[in-house]
Formats: C-alpha cells, sequence, structure tokens
C-alpha cells in the first residue's frame, strides 16, 4: 500500500472541505426558506380560518333570527288578521286583533333581541306592533326604513342599521313577505337590537393585539375597538389599504391582506356573513403574527453557522491527523484510511438525512402544484404554478444530483441490470424534453434505428438520466438551430447489442481549455457561464461516472459559437422475450402517399425516414407556399392520404395560411396533422374549428409518437381528434371510493392532503391515522385494500406499526406500502424486511402511484369505467341501475340466508345466480367474484357449516357495493 504524500492528504482535506461547506451552505438555505415559507403559510392560513369561524358564528347569528322571521310567516293568526284587515282605523275592533297582538307580545319575549314586531298589510293601510302598539291615522309608516324595503325577495332581508326613532336604540330590521296561495297578504317586520353585538364580537380572540371588526352591507361600521367609529364611518373611506379592504367586504369577498393602521402594518383576513350581507375581519399586528418566523429564522441562522464551523474545525483535525500518519508505518496509514472512509460514508449518510428531511415538504409542493394543476385558475395563477412546479423540479434534481455524486465518491451506486423497452425511455424523454425546451424556437431531432430490438437488458434509470443530463444540457446552452438525440447500432455479437448514442446541439460550444476541466465537479465552463445559465456543474460528472460503471466511455467535441456533441457507446444483452417489432402499421395500408411540410432539413430527413420504415411513401416540401402550389396543381384531386404540417415554419402566416390549405382540402380524404409545441397546441385550440387540422402531434416527435399518431388516424377516420404524446382518460360518472378503501399513516399535514387527493382522483376512499398507534385502532372494523405507511411518525413509526400488524394473522396478506423521503437503500431493504410489499419515494410521483396501486389493489368494488364502455357512455341508465339494484338488494343476505336454512336450494341457487349477473351488469368486479364462488359453492355441495365462511364474505361484499349507491342518492 503507498504511503500518502503531504500534497495528497491536503488535496483530499481540501475537496472535502469544499463540498461539505458548499452542501452544508445549500442545504441550510434550502431548509431556512422551506420552513419561512411553511410557517409563513401556516400563519396566513390560521388568520384566514379565524375570519372565517367569526363568519360563520355571526351568521349563525343573523340565521337564528332569520328562522324567528321565517317562522312567524307561517302563523295562522297572523295570515287571518291580514286577511280580514282593511284599515288602519279598523285595527282593534277587527276580530283577530286581540290574538295576533297576543302572538307578537309571544314572540317578542322569546327574544331579548327582539324590539319590536310589526305586521302590516300589503297595501300598508294597517299596521299592528307588539306591546299594543298600532298605527293611528296620523302615525307615518314611511318613517320605518322597513317601508320602503323591496319585499321580492323570498328570503329573510334585514335592513341598514338606523336609530328607532321611538327608543332612540341601534336596531336593524329582519323583513319577509307573508304569502299564501302565491298571493301576497303583507310582511312581518322584526326589530332586532344590536347591544348582543359587541359582546359576541369580543368574546372571539385573536392574538394578544388583535381585534374585530363588523361591518353592515352598505360598509357602515358595526364594531370596532374605537367606538367613535361605530355607526358612523364606512371602513371603505378609510385611507390607504383599509379602505380598499373595506370595499372587498362590502362587495361579499373573502380574504386575507397586509395594510397600514396607525403607521404600523397589519394583517387582515375577511370574509362575508352571507345570510344578511353583513361582512367581518381579524386584525392582527404583523409583529405579533410573524413572532414565530423570525424567531425560526434566528434559530436556523445560528445552526448553520455552528454547524459550518464544527464541520471546518473537525476537517482541519482531520488534515493534521493525516499529515501525522505519513510518518507512520504502514499499519497505521491502514488504520487512518479506514478512518478517513468512515468519515466519507458520514458524510453520504448526512447528505441521505438532509435529502430525506427536505423531501418532505419538497413532496408536499410538489403534490400540491400538480393537483393545483386540475383546478381552474387565471392566466397569471397558472403562471405562476407553472413556475412554482418548475423550480421545485430543478431543486429536486439538484438534491438528487449531489446526492448520486457523493454515492458515486463513497462507491456505493449501483448498476442495475433489469428488461426494458427502449421506445419507452425515447418517449419519456420526447415528453420531459418538450418541458424543457418551453418557449426557445428550436427543433429537437429525435432518429433511432427500426433495428433496434424491443426489449433489452440493462439499467433504464441510469441510461434515462444520463440522456437526460445531456439533452437538457444541450438545450440550456442552445438558443437556435436544434439539438438531436441518435441513436443507433453500432454493431451486434451473439446476445449482445452495442448502441451508439449521440448528443448533438448547436449551441454556444466550448475552448479547449473549457473541455479540459469539464469533468471537474462543482465546475462549469467559467464563472460566467454559471451566472448566466445556473447548475451545480455536476451533471457531466456523475454522467460520466454512470456510463463508464455501464460499461462505456462518454467522449466530447466542441467548436466554440458552433456548437458540441457528446457521444458514447453502451452494450446491453439482448432479451430472449422479444415483442416482435409492433411499430408496423394494418396490411393494407401499404405505399399510401404522405406528404410531409417541414422547413428543417435534418428533420425533413428524419420524418421521411421514420415514415418510410412504415411502409408509406413520403413526399418531402421545405414550406407551406411549395405545399400550397403543390397541392393547387392536382386541381382538387388530392391523392395523399396524410399531410404532416410543420406549424413552426417561417412562410405559416397563422389563420390566413391555414384557411387556403382548408379551401384546397374540402372534399378531399387527406388526414393533416399539425406538428407544433405545447404553446403552438394551445394556440391551434383558440382558432376556428373549420380551419383545425384534423390532429396536432406534439413535438420532439419520436417514432413511436409518430405511428401513434397515424395509427389513430387510421382507426378515427375522419374524425377530428388530437393526438399527444400522453393519452389522458376521464371517466364520466364516478363515484366516491368505487375503487377501494385506503388507510393512510401520514403525520404530516400537507403531505396528508397532497396524497388524499391524488388517491381520491384515482377514486379511492381514504382514512387518515397520524402515528403508528391510529394505524392499530382503525384495523378492526374495516377491511382495507392497502396501507400506505409513511416511515417516519411520532408515537410509534411506521416500521414498528407494521411489525405489530404482521403479527395478527387477519392481516398477512393485507398489502402495506411504505412512504419515505429517504433515499438509502438500507431503508428502504429494513421496510422489506419488517414485512412491507414496497416502498413508494417522496416526492410521489403520480404515475408510479398509479402503477403502484394497480398492482396492489387490482379489482375495483365497481368498475365504472367498464360499465360506462358496455353502456356507450349513458349515464342516466346506470343511475337507474343502480338505484334499482339498492332497492332490491338490501335484504339479499338475510332472504338467501332463510331460503337455506328451510331447505329451498333450488330457490337459492337461482336467488345468487341472478346476483353474478346483475353484480356483472352492474361491474361490480369484487361482489361478482363472492356471487360466483357462493354459486359454485352450492352447486357441488350443500354444507351448511362450511357456505358461511362464503355467506359472509358476500354480505361484505355486497354491503361495500350498497353503501357506494347510498353515497349518491341519500
Amino acid at each position: 500500500m503507498k504511503i500518502f504524500e503531504e500534497n495528497h492528504a491536503k488535496k483530499l482535506t481540501y475537496l472535502m472541505l469544499i463540498t461539505i461547506v458548499i452542501a452544508f451552505v445549500l442545504t441550510g438555505n434550502i431548509v431556512l426558506s422551506q420552513t419561512n415559507k411553511i410557517i409563513k403559510d401556516e400563519i396566513e392560513s390560521k388568520l384566514t380560518l379565524q375570519s372565517k369561524a367569526l363568519a360563520d358564528q355571526m351568521n349563525a347569528f343573523f340565521m337564528q333570527k332569520g328562522a324567528m322571521v321565517r317562522q312567524m310567516s307561517t302563523n295562522r293568526t297572523i295570515i287571518n288578521y291580514l286577511k280580514t284587515a282593511q284599515s288602519r282605523s279598523d285595527v282593534r275592533t277587527n276580530t283577530n286583533y286581540k290574538d295576533v297582538s297576543s302572538e307578537l307580545d309571544a314572540i317578542k319575549a322569546l327574544d331579548n333581541n327582539v324590539e319590536f314586531v310589526w305586521v302590516v298589510s300589503k297595501t300598508e293601510n294597517s299596521l299592528v306592533g307588539s306591546e299594543g302598539a298600532v298605527a293611528t291615522s296620523d302615525w307615518n309608516t314611511q318613517e320605518r326604513p322597513w317601508f320602503k324595503d323591496d319585499l321580492s325577495s323570498e328570503e329573510v332581508t334585514f335592513t341598514e342599521p338606523y336609530i328607532d326613532y321611538i327608543t332612540g336604540r341601534l336596531v336593524t330590521s329582519a323583513i319577509l313577505k307573508i304569502v299564501e296561495n302565491e298571493v301576497v297578504l303583507g310582511f312581518i317586520a322584526v326589530d332586532l337590537l344590536l347591544d348582543d353585538i359587541p359582546s359576541i364580537m369580543e368574546a372571539y380572540p385573536i392574538g394578544q393585539t388583535g381585534y374585530t371588526i363588523l361591518l353592515s352591507k352598505n360598509g357602515t361600521i358595526m364594531y370596532h375597538p374605537r367606538q367613535e367609529l361605530v355607526g358612523k364611518d364606512k371602513l371603505s373611506e378609510q385611507p390607504g389599504g383599509v379602505g380598499n379592504i373595506g370595499g372587498e367586504m362590502i362587495a361579499g369577498e373573502k380574504g386575507l391582506e397586509i395594510a397600514t393602521v396607525n403607521d404600523h402594518k397589519e394583517y387582515i383576513g375577511y370574509a362575508p356573513v352571507p345570510y344578511s350581507g353583513w361582512s367581518v375581519a381579524t386584525a392582527l399586528p404583523t409583529s405579533e403574527a410573524l413572532k414565530q418566523l423570525n424567531n425560526a429564522q434566528r434559530l436556523s441562522l445560528i445552526i448553520n453557522v455552528i454547524s459550518v464551523c464544527i464541520v471546518v474545525s473537525l476537517l482541519f483535525l482531520l488534515q493534521n491527523y493525516m499529515l501525522n500518519g505519513q510518518r507512520r508505518i504502514q499499519a497505521e496509514l491502514v488504520q487512518a484510511k479506514e478512518e478517513a472512509e468512515e468519515a466519507n460514508k458520514a458524510k453520504t449518510h448526512f447528505l441521505a438525512r438532509m435529502s430525506h428531511e427536505i423531501r418532505t415538504p419538497m413532496n408536499g409542493i410538489i403534490g400540491l402544484s400538480e393537483l393545483m394543476q386540475k383546478t381552474k385558475m387565471t392566466v397569471k395563477q397558472q403562471d405562476y404554478q407553472g413556475k412554482i412546479y418548475t423550480s421545485s423540479q430543478v431543486l429536486l434534481r439538484l438534491i438528487n444530483e449531489i446526492l448520486d455524486f457523493s454515492k458515486i465518491e463513497a462507491g456505493k451506486l449501483d448498476i442495475e441490470r433489469v428488461a426494458f423497452y427502449p421506445e419507452e425511455i425515447v418517449r419519456r424523454l420526447s415528453d420531459m424534453l418538450g418541458i424543457y425546451l418551453g418557449t426557445k424556437q428550436l427543433e429537437i431531432i429525435i432518429e433511432t434505428e427500426s433495428e433496434i430490438p424491443t426489449e433489452l437488458i440493462g439499467d433504464p434509470h441510469r441510461l434515462e438520466q444520463v440522456l437526460l443530463n445531456l439533452c437538457n444540457n444541450a438545450i440550456k446552452f442552445t438558443e437556435r438551430g436544434f439539438v438531436s438525440l441518435s441513436i443507433t447500432v453500432e454493431y451486434q455479437l451473439q446476445n449482445e447489442m452495442f448502441l451508439r448514442f449521440v448528443v448533438e446541439d448547436t449551441g454556444v460550444g466550448l475552448t479547449a481549455e473549457q473541455i479540459l476541466t469539464l469533468f471537474e465537479p462543482f465546475t462549469q465552463a467559467d464563472d460566467s457561464t454559471s451566472r448566466r445559465y445556473g447548475g451545480t456543474g455536476l451533471g457531466l460528472v456523475i454522467s460520466q461516472n454512470l456510463i463508464k460503471m455501464m460499461g462505456g466511455k462518454l467522449d466530447v467535441s466542441s467548436e466554440l459559437g458552433k456548437g458540441s456533441v457528446f457521444s458514447f457507446t453502451l452494450p446491453f444483452e439482448i432479451s430472449s422475450n422479444q415483442r416482435g417489432n409492433n411499430l408496423y402499421l394494418n396490411q393494407g395500408y401499404g405505399d399510401l402517399p404522405v406528404l410531409i411540410v417541414e422547413d428543417h432539413e435534418r428533420m425533413r430527413n428524419n420524418l421521411a425516414n421514420i415514415v418510410k420504415s412504415f411502409d408509406l411513401s413520403p413526399t418531402c416540401l421545405p414550406g407551406w407556399q411549395e405545399a400550397i402550389h403543390h397541392l393547387e396543381q392536382q386541381a382538387g384531386e388530392i391523392t395523399y392520404s396524410f399531410i404532416f404540417l410543420d406549424m413552426e415554419a417561417e412562410d405559416m402566416y397563422g389563420v390566413e395560411t391555414l384557411s387556403r390549405l382548408a379551401a384546397l382540402m374540402q372534399g378531399s380524404n387527406s388526414i393533416t396533422i399539425a406538428m407544433t409545441t405545447e404553446y403552438g397546441r394551445d394556440e391551434l385550440a383558440r382558432i376556428e374549428k373549420a380551419v383545425q387540422p384534423n390532429a396536432v402531434l406534439i413535438k420532439p416527435i419520436s417514432r413511436i409518437d409518430l405511428f401513434r399518431s397515424l395509427q389513430a388516424a387510421f382507426e378515427q377516420k375522419k374524425e377530428s381528434y388530437f393526438v399527444t404524446n400522453q393519452l389522458v382518460h376521464k371517466d364520466d360518472f364516478l363515484i366516491s371510493g368505487y375503487k377501494g378503501k385506503i388507510l393512510l399513516a401520514e403525520d404530516h399535514e400537507i403531505n396528508q392532503q397532497v396524497a388524499v387527493e391524488l388517491l381520491q382522483d384515482h377514486g379511492f376512499s381514504v382514512t387518515i391515522a397520524r402515528n403508528g398507534h391510529e394505524v392499530l385502532k382503525n384495523l378492526d372494523g374495516t377491511r382495507w385494500d392497502l396501507i400506505l405507511m409513511d416511515v417516519h411518525m411520532p408515537e410509534m413509526d411506521g416500521c414498528e406499526a407494521t411489525l405489530l400488524v404482521r403479527q395478527d394473522k387477519r392481516y398477512k396478506s393485507l398489502p402495506i406500502v411504505a412512504m419515505t423521503a429517504s433515499v438509502i437503500k438500507e431503508e428502504h431493504n429494513n421496510c422489506y424486511r419488517v414485512g412491507m410489499k414496497g416502498v413508494l419515494t417522496k416526492p410521489i410521483d403520480p404515475k408510479v402511484l398509479k402503477d403502484m396501486l394497480s398492482e396492489y389493489v387490482p379489482l375495483p368494488y365497481l368498475d365504472i369505467p367498464k360499465a360506462m364502455e358496455r353502456l356507450d357512455g349513458k349515464i342516466p341508465i346506470y343511475h337507474h341501475m343502480l338505484k334499482t339494484f339498492a332497492w332490491e338488494y338490501v335484504n339479499f343476505v338475510d332472504r338467501l340466508q332463510e331460503t337455506i336454512r328451510t331447505g329451498d336450494y333450488s330457490t337459492a341457487k337461482r336467488m345468487i345466480h341472478t346476483l353474478s349477473g346483475v353484480a356483472g351488469n352492474l361491474s361490480a368486479e369484487r361482489l361478482f367474484i363472492a356471487s360466483k364462488q357462493f354459486e359454485e359453492k352450492l352447486n357441488n355441495s350443500i354444507d351448511l357449516k362450511s357456505y358461511q365462511e362464503y355467506m359472509k364474505e358476500l354480505r361484505q361484499q355486497l354491503n361495500d357495493v350498497l353503501a357506494l349507491v347510498h353515497e349518491i342518492y341519500d
């Protein structure tokens, strides 16, 4: 063994120092920023909920008064009085006067908030009130505010507060018209004292220094700590942001804003009181609200500084130790080497642990961003949301790169050998590269040979990681021209094939000096490159090491200002389980003519080669002008079966050009397929349908994308449709929980929300357990299809809970899948050792989640998509079938059991056979299987003891389906 020289020891120490300090700074900043965001979001969410809770409390106050008024409107005594009242003069002589006066007095006595109760005829020539008050001829009802109120509303309405001229007290009146047999007889008005409102508002605490505000419908301040404003001023007329908030409250809006009040800033959350049209607000000084955030910032900064100082100190001690070890014998050097490896291992575990801590909030950010994509948003919100999601993916990629680099350094990164489909890797690459492309005007060309086998054996994840990194770099450093990825067969041995991968771009290029430092970690071409394009400088280092581990070598050639070429060759074992090349169209489509309009020569040639491989005959033209001229020469007899159109060509002038083409295509059987970007597709969707192409193919275009577009065109004939890189399926009729029941063990509230909404979108009902103890409590009484178990939880973690679950024989086969932000292989192996079936890594990938759910919960309670397909999408028919089923089979099991008990086995067989048919028609898959098994049992033997287990299963499955149906119609 060689003895370390002093320079080598210093270099190693400095490298470790730089790596760990950078890691500390990066992770510290990331943790600090995420902590700030989470705390601030929680503070604002709490304030918003407080204003909503106060609004609900005030709404309950008004609803109680409204319910009292509505009950009075149906009082027969009051109705009889209004039907017989003629004028003011005969109020006291009316036969119903005493009764109605007594009723009004009784109503007033029931509620301390009631000052007066008035009953007024429709023509207002007769009026009677509580305490015997009546309107004499000189008593003007028009002085009451409710005289002018419009009684067209069917609901109770509340007047603006006013000073009662009789008592001089502040009141509001609740008014409702009285109708019998669709004839308006009059109305009832209840004058309500507002004396209790201050006690309601003051009883609602807002922090230590916060306060509440109450506004009437027109914005008059009805409650405020400053008594001089109450009943006089309007909040909307206050200066600055407070006035704007008052305007929002008058408009019935809700929200949370920061406004300046008396030279200091306050959080003001506001919400409407729907029943009365009033509104409330809660105010809290930002200094109090953000006190927790400021403390967390200071603590995080102190911890980060102390941690860096400790690590730097330890590294200098390590350096001294290594220098002293140079003078020792060979055995001491071995010991020093082992200690250095332990330090490297500790660094790897530290980075992995920090990755785990960062991935937990990242799961919430990315998950909520994906959920937000499904909601209706404004254009600005869509822009913000897209940038949040993209930034989160960049951060996640940065974390993965640092962790991969650490694993490579520690020699812990392994290469897999599994079967995979090359065409699927290319398809996923084309999807992701389209996202990375953004709004850049670049051609991304994907060239693959048809001779590549459909199935190879290697490491598809690491291959995809390398190709994505190289292509992403090419896009990042290229502003115009093209980026191409070509995959060709270099040569083939008996059971092994060598594939050549080339990524070429027309970007900024590199000098010879820059190429020499290109594969150094944390380094880019120069400082200006790092500032302009960003990145860690680890991507190429990781790619180079991965390619080397897979048996290849990464080569680079470049010329400054003209672009770069990265290439490598890798060996792959040819799988014996070949599917056969399925990228061939059905017989009868051979030699069909295809017109390709594409202005980029290389892209044009690539499209032509792909079309030829499908046994079609392409004709290529470089632009729209040539294409239109060419089609005009065919004089209305266009012979092309398909016409591919480049929507980004220089001579493509939008609707005008499409209109000329549409006029030429009238009466022809040609199918037009537009080739455009994601942004171009959105633009196409906004133009008139008459001039839209029949289909849209999203760039970048791979062989499988082009094949699917042609295949879909053949199947759909001339119907208008869009073909994208990903097919989206949406059920027209869904029932909550129709696919099954999942117990979600997760203590993090944001991650709970993300997981619950993703699972509910897939059709599952979800119950949350916050720790292992709650998991065990929820097991009894419910049959779960799957447990998603967070590994790290308080009180009892996921591994301990799984061990206890597996000790119960009833749950021996219950699928349990771990959820963890850790990427350490040992932790994943530990999950399998305690009895979990799989591991789901955070942030949760929706596609991985969908595949996992399909694996562990293969059968739904109701296969609604299958039923819709059988019924040709006729939802009303399915509704009728479900209602009929719920009505006819509610007591089925009891009737079946009684039939068997009496020995009438022929009737029992007929009943269970009928249930099987009905379950099949409803696509109630689990019930269908249970009924078929029971039917088979009855046909084979009549054993009263053995059929009970089948009866129990049948009852459970039938009850589950009935419960789902009742959720809709009850």
